[in-house]
């Protein structure tokens, strides 16, 4: 009976630990989240998880830590993170700053709304490459404060979570309010983008090569719900592009 117990109770443990690690596991430090070689704030630093990354891998070490951030105290522990990169088998790194899903959203909708520039969160994001910089961003519809339009709005992870409205500066096209883009989706890598109406529609098919987009990380699509109207938005030569589909 005892046995059972003691077995009950590693497997119970078992549980929790990697329970943890797999609801645990995404970064909510907005500025990311550092890797060391050792665990301990003394040891060397020797990569970074960016903001939203996922970190896979992890093993609890049990050595526990507190830390000071903004004025609050964060406790957690010292977590073994493998295979995170090319150079290093392993690294450590603090569990304070790693959350589930749902904290991630939260985190995600406070950093947004801090910048003061919008109405509310009611968007649903999209998670992509949206630069082909090998980092996933997140891409929003959001209403403008004091403006009766929504912008198109990407946070920009590489450059320091940077927020970026796509607009006639950085864009070959003019649209500014997105009020319209009732279909709001991810477009997966290497999906073929294809303008559908020139001169009158065109089934893609008949499409030449030439004007057929490949691209090796993510772009937008929108439309309209119900009527004729969309495209696909996309980034290219320093560029936001855009493809009519209709």
């Amino acid at each position: 009976m005892k046995q059972n117990i003691l077995i009950l109770t590693a497997f119970f443990l078992f549980f929790l630990q990697n329970s943890y690690a797999q609801n645990k596991s995404i970064v909510t430090a907005f500025n990311g989240l550092v890797i060391r070689d050792a665990p301990s704030l003394k040891s060397n630093k020797i990569g970074k998880f960016y903001f939203g990354k996922n970190v896979g891998e992890i093993k609890n070490t049990g050595e526990t830590l507190t830390i000071t951030d903004e004025g609050k105290e964060i406790s957690g522990e010292w977590l073994e993170v493998k295979n995170f990169d090319d150079k290093f088998e392993k690294g450590y790194v603090f569990s304070g700053f790693l959350g589930s899903n749902v904290e991630f959203d939260n985190k995600l909708k406070e950093e947004i709304l801090k910048t003061g520039l919008f109405e509310d969160f009611s968007s649903e994001y999209l998670h992509g490459d949206f630069f082909g910089d090998g980092i996933s961003d997140y891409a929003f519809i959001l209403k403008e404060k004091n403006e009766d339009v929504s912008r198109l709005v990407i946070l920009n992870i590489k450059k320091k979570n940077e927020i970026i409205f796509v607009n006639k500066e950085n864009s070959t096209f003019e649209v500014r309010d997105y009020s319209w883009a009732g279909i709001f989706e991810l477009v997966g890598e290497n999906e073929p983008l294809w303008s559908n109406y020139e001169d009158d529609f065109i089934e893609f098919a008949n499409v030449p090569d030439n004007k057929k987009v490949y691209l090796n990380y993510n772009a937008l699509y929108l439309h309209a719900t119900e009527s004729c109207g969309g495209g696909f938005i996309f980034w290219k030569n320093g560029k936001f592009q855009w493809l009519q589909q209709e």
